[in-house]
């Protein structure tokens, strides 16, 4: 730890700057990223190095490095230094992928089609966008009932053509009676996530069975999905308002899920029961969700977050959940009011996890806190809509959002 201060003293501010093995760059970049940086190495077996002002005309192809060059406009307090070099090195050691440099998102952004630039508006700013034809099309496509009726027969059988070896707890669920859990209401949500695409949708639903027995594990993944069953150990982890769904709807009525990473304390329970939390609070807002493409939006306070309110193994599988398992769709994720350190160091980082379709979904705010609630309108998000912590009206989001849970399921019973 000693050794790592010392190293980031002379390191007065950190930038992600590219990886050398990424031949797609301006070689002139490579070259101003190889002088005078902090350079953390890692291989294909996970091993990590960590240096300063190293320089090489080739990384191996087996290596990854991410070079942080100082950049004075975004200082790193010296308090901070030593949780940065241990951030990295623990979060690379997990990811063993390479950092999403700004060039290469502005390089994933020029290569997108008229097709999906336009769908990407139309998502971020919901019913307030001229969408494109083919948009228009598909909106059509799912709100006829025919054709969801033979694309919900289509999405079966691409379900029976998954080997058995890959759908096991989907077969496990069926013989055990989750009979409500194959409606054809919740199939749909499936289809319309994946853009009424049955086969998408076939292997959404296999990759949700698959990923809630790894959660709950093989005696609490079959239990009803609610406070009094398989989540009645995760209490403490739901408490904590990390993550949860508030009250009222975006103006183009989709679902908005609030992120606060600045309080995950850790304190009584474990990431496992976080992920579990999560889970359920994903399960509450596919149930709640009646937008026509199963989307939702996503907003998260950084205001207050520090590195290590991060927990990557938890934001790791939470991604992956989200892009490939729960039957909501992200359509526009805003990152609102990070600190310095946090949008140099954890939002790059962060990006390895997702896909290039949700990095185009994502918008990060740098604006003065006083100004987020203006930003957030013009995406049809609105005061009323959000937390007081962001300077919003909703009041106590969390504790209402777990009562209002335990009345529903009291009568379902």
């Amino acid at each position: 730890d000693a050794a790592l201060y010392s190293i980031l003293q002379n390191v007065s501010c950190l930038q992600i700057h590219s990886s050398v093995a990424n031949p797609q760059l301006p070689r002139h970049t490579i070259e101003e990223a190889l002088s005078d940086s902090l350079v953390v190495t890692q291989t294909k077996s996970g091993i990590n190095t960590l240096t300063v002002g190293a320089k090489t005309d080739h990384a191996d192809d087996d290596k990854m490095e991410t070079r942080f060059k100082k950049d004075s406009s975004c200082p790193v307090e010296a308090d901070e230094q030593e949780e940065v070099a241990a951030f990295l090195l623990s979060s690379l050691a997990l990811t063993n992928r390479p950092i999403i440099t700004s060039e290469q998102e502005a390089m994933e952004l020029a290569t997108l089609t008229s097709e999906e630039q336009a769908e990407i508006l139309s998502d971020t700013f919901g019913d307030f966008c001229i969408v494109s034809s083919h948009h228009k099309k598909r909106a059509r496509l799912a709100h006829d009932p025919n054709s969801v009726a033979f694309l919900l027969r289509q999405m079966l059988l691409e379900v029976e053509a998954i080997p058995k070896t890959k759908k096991r707890a989907l077969l496990e669920a069926l013989s055990k009676g989750q009979k409500e859990q194959f409606s054809c209401e919740r199939l749909e949500k499936f289809l319309r996530c994946e853009g009424m695409n049955a086969k998408l949708a076939a292997q959404r639903l296999v990759n949700y069975w698959e990923g809630r027995r790894k959660v709950f594990g093989d005696d609490k993944y079959l239990l009803p999905m609610t406070l009094a069953e398989a989540l009645k150990d995760d209490l403490v982890a739901l408490d904590s308002c990390v993550y949860t769904l508030l009250p009222y709807p975006d103006r183009s009525g989709r679902q908005i899920l609030y992120m606060d990473p600045h309080r995950h304390s850790r304190k009584g329970y474990t990431s496992e029961s976080m992920l579990r939390a999560i889970w359920y609070v994903s399960e509450v807002t596919a149930q709640h969700n009646n937008d026509n493409s199963s989307a939702i939006v996503q907003c998260c306070w950084f205001q207050n977050a520090s590195l290590f309110d991060y927990d990557l193994k938890v934001f790791d599988r939470w991604a992956h959940f989200l892009s490939n398992c729960w039957p909501i769709k992200l359509a526009a994720n805003h990152l609102c009011c990070p600190s310095a350190v946090v949008n140099r160091v954890v939002i790059p980082i962060v990006h390895t996890f997702v896909s290039k379709e949700w990095r185009a979904r994502t918008l990060t705010h740098n604006v003065p806190v006083e100004n987020i609630l203006e930003v957030l309108a013009k995406f049809g998000i609105e005061e009323n809509m959000l937390p007081v912590e962001m300077g919003g009206s909703v009041q106590n989001h969390q504790v209402e959002f777990l009562r209002n849970q335990r009345a529903v399921e009291l009568q379902e019973i």
